[in-house]
């Protein structure tokens, strides 16, 4: 009985510090903007770690998920939820490979600033950067509204 509390208490331990069990959130808060998570869009990821610069008005998000069939589907999911839904813009386009960079941007609700979202991706996972910075979208340049 014993040694059972003991273990229970030391992989409870393990996964507190290493970050595991963290429940993915289901929205991206910065500031005065919130919007969907990738998760909310595409379902259940294992949020592997998450990292922001400044906890109460942060300007930089890192989440790095894992537990994905295909990382490349899911960001195409989610980049056109964002087109759709949120007024988003291909910044970079997405290429149909198994390993790739993406980006899209949004008009932030504080006046002069935008949103990037970044993504990194592989086969099984995906990081996601989140950017809050002073900018405009040019929504007439040579940006796409829309995925292919």
């Amino acid at each position: 009985m014993k040694k059972t509390i003991i273990l229970s208490l030391i992989l409870s331990l393990c996964i507190i510090f290493t970050g595991c069990g963290k429940k993915a959130p289901d929205t991206y808060d910065m500031g005065a903007d919130s919007f969907p998570s990738i998760t909310y869009v595409v379902g259940d990821r294992t949020l592997e770690s998450y990292e922001m610069d400044n906890e109460e008005n942060p300007t930089q998000k890192i989440l790095v998920y894992s537990g994905s069939e295909d990382g490349n589907t899911d960001i195409y999911e989610y980049m056109n939820y964002l087109i759709e839904n949120c007024g988003g813009i291909v910044t970079r386009a997405l290429e149909n490979t198994e390993k790739g960079t993406s980006e899209i941007a949004m008009e932030s609700k504080d006046s002069g600033k935008i949103i990037s979202v970044n993504f990194d991706y592989t086969k099984d996972g995906y990081t996601v950067t989140i950017k809050k910075f002073e900018g405009k979208l040019n929504r007439a340049s040579n940006h796409s509204s829309k995925l292919n």
